[in-house]
């Protein structure tokens, strides 16, 4: 008998075969192109559910991912085998692709409004990875502490550096150093 996977390894098998086979994008490609559908993830989401490191997503995330790749729900669910919906519970691939039914994919349906989604920066998603938060939160916590986003304080604090490599070095150990300074506020929000 064939080993069950879980719905976020199915999904994440046939993301990496759609994402190289079809489109060619990388993960970083394909995190700013779920994002465009409303999703908020960054590469290492993609990463995580490719790898199977990631065993669920809500039925959310999978009809935002559906739109992203203008796919049906049940394409996902494609081939052979059995999909575990909890520890106890299975069910064929065919079964389930069966139960979602074939219809339309949702790509032209959804609407999306982006004017209440915050634009997260990198260094905030970074610093959120590193503490293992949402990058929200880091950004309403550098918000609450100095009044401005993380990469503003850290650039405000280091002034103009002017030697380019020099600068990278600096703003690497400036990002620790107010990592370890928002830590205990990106917890408390958290």
């Amino acid at each position: 008998m064939t080993k069950s996977k879980s719905v976020g390894q199915v999904v994440g098998e046939r993301l990496a075969r759609r994402r190289v086979d079809q489109s060619g994008q990388t993960q970083g490609d394909a995190a700013q192109h779920v994002r465009l559908a409303g999703l908020n993830w960054t590469r290492d989401h993609v990463a995580s559910l490719e790898t199977g490191r990631r065993e669920s997503l809500s039925l959310e995330e999978l009809l935002l991912l559906s739109s992203a790749y203008d796919m049906k729900l049940a394409d996902w669910f494609e081939g052979d085998g059995e999909v575990r919906l909890t520890p106890e519970i299975t069910v064929s691939r065919s079964d389930l692709r069966a139960a979602l039914g074939r219809g339309k994919p949702l790509a032209r349906q959804l609407v999306v409004d982006f004017t209440n989604v915050p634009d997260v920066d990198r260094t905030e998603a970074l610093v959120a990875h590193r503490l293992g938060a949402e990058a929200p939160v880091v950004q309403q916590a550098a918000q609450q502490l100095w009044g401005r986003s993380f990469a503003e304080e850290r650039d405000h604090r280091l002034g103009n550096v002017g030697d380019p490599q020099r600068a990278r070095t600096l703003r690497a150990g400036m990002t620790k150093r107010m990592t370890r300074e928002i830590e205990e506020t990106v917890r408390e929000l958290s």
